[in-house]
């Protein structure tokens, strides 16, 4: 039986099948680095006293849907009371000394090529992932660019208090760049030479941005069925995601140096590492 978390409690195991607690001798739990302890409770209900829970996840990448930093403002919480609603099962167990059980590390990074996976490895993982080996590769098959909307301006001259970013969303909190939005519509160009425009994704931090690059694919490829595009999606939408060509536009560009939830190396771990073949950056190199 497959389910989410809540849907395992409101949906086909209660509703339909009218399971009670206690049913299965096995629950597994993929992502479970994203899912509170709370929230992991409703299908852990239905392990039997003596089954086995297998728990899959990954404390460096996108922890839960907890409470963002305005929301700890707003709610008046600690940071210690904070910490409850951020922190996943996963690490819950993990450093949980009465813990009993195999821990078993998937070391092997079978997706990308050995170079962008060696540089995940070394900046993310301490050095502790495998890379695949290089059968499907040669030292041609990477592709990687870094582009900084700072010094990419027309006719090559920096312009050092020009900033790109604009509010953005109902409540103006979120963000857009048409600049950067720019590169990326170059490097589609580029990518294209090479391979099929749904071989691209795209991922950016915020959804006004995802909306400007959706309007600007169909513009800059007409003839094309949308459901062709490359794929334009978020960073948070974008775990367990990947594709031949990645391309991540980080939007942020201020006076303010400030980057946002960017700040969390777990969500920039996501963008690195869900390239096969081909890793895009677009940056302002003054915030990092």
């Amino acid at each position: 039986i497959a389910a989410t978390d809540i849907g395992a409690q409101t949906g086909l195991l209660t509703n339909t099948l009218r399971l009670s607690p206690g049913t299965f001798d096995l629950v597994i739990m993929d992502e479970s680095s994203r899912e509170t302890l709370a929230g992991a409770l409703v299908p852990i209900q239905f392990l039997q006293n003596n089954g086995k829970l297998i728990l899959v996840g990954d404390t460096k990448q996108l922890p839960p849907f907890g409470v963002t930093h305005q929301q700890q403002k707003e709610l008046g919480l600690n940071p210690e009371d904070a910490a409850i609603y951020n922190t996943s099962v996963f690490e819950t167990l993990l450093e949980s000394p009465r813990l009993s059980g195999e821990r078993v590390m998937l070391s092997t990074n079978y997706r990308s090529h050995p170079l962008i996976a060696g540089l995940v490895s070394k900046t993310m993982y301490d050095g502790d992932i495998h890379l695949r080996g290089w059968e499907d590769f040669d030292s041609e098959t990477l592709s990687l660019h870094v582009i900084d909307i700072f010094d990419e301006d027309e006719g090559g001259e920096e312009k050092e208090g020009e900033f790109y970013e604009e509010p953005a969303g109902e409540d103006k909190k979120s963000f857009l760049n048409t600049r950067s939005a720019q590169e990326v519509m170059k490097l589609v160009h580029r990518y294209q030479k090479s391979m099929a425009l749904k071989d691209i994704t795209i991922i950016t931090p915020y959804k006004p941005q995802v909306e400007l690059l959706k309007k600007l694919l169909k513009e800059n490829f007409r003839t094309i069925p949308e459901d062709k595009l490359p794929t334009v999606t978020t960073i948070d939408a974008y775990q367990g995601g990947e594709n031949k060509a990645i391309i991540f536009d980080f939007v942020r560009s201020n006076p303010k140096g400030s980057i946002g939830f960017l700040d969390d190396i777990r969500r920039l771990n996501v963008g690195l590492s869900r390239a096969q073949e081909n890793l895009a950056l677009i940056w302002d190199s003054r915030l990092f």
